[in-house]
């Protein structure tokens, strides 16, 4: 049996997912590449991208010291809350910060997300689809569990 075969976009709060044998993914992808493509282009125009203070991230990630990328992204969403005024936050936003300090991000951010929310409570769903706040277990946790 052949396996199947998946694409899989997510950008901020648009996700697309089509799945199945090799000859109907080319087919729907075929029928709706360019709606994406006008889509994306139109979002990235309009949405605010966030312009984070490296040094400032830097030096506040170096005196957290996570050490695995969950706490990583819990101690990211504590810095834009605190440091960037930034209620909620999205999947590109911890991305930008990885990039921001030259880390390599985990390989599926978005299930790294998952996992924090769901194991750890450290992160609740946002206003909009794929945006996300810090609980206060999550805002306790790097306050007091991790080096001040």
């Amino acid at each position: 049996m052949e396996s199947p075969t998946r694409i899989y976009l997510t950008m901020d709060d648009f996700i697309l997912e089509i799945e199945g044998s090799e000859t109907f993914v080319k087919e729907e992808w075929g029928k709706i590449r360019d709606y994406v493509f006008t889509y994306l282009k139109t979002r990235t125009k309009t949405t605010k991208s966030l312009s984070v203070d490296a040094n400032k991230l830097y030096e506040f990630y170096q005196q957290k010291n996570p050490r695995n990328h969950l706490k990583t992204i819990t101690v990211f969403a504590y810095y834009l809350k605190h440091f960037e005024g930034k209620k909620e936050f999205s999947q590109a936003d911890l991305y930008q910060c990885y990039q921001a300090i030259g880390l390599t991000p985990p390989k599926v951010l978005a299930q790294a997300i998952r996992d924090v929310r769901s194991r750890y409570r450290y992160f609740i769903k946002g206003s909009k689809r794929g945006y996300y706040t810090i609980s206060s277990v999550g805002e306790k946790f790097v306050e007091e569990e991790l080096p001040k």
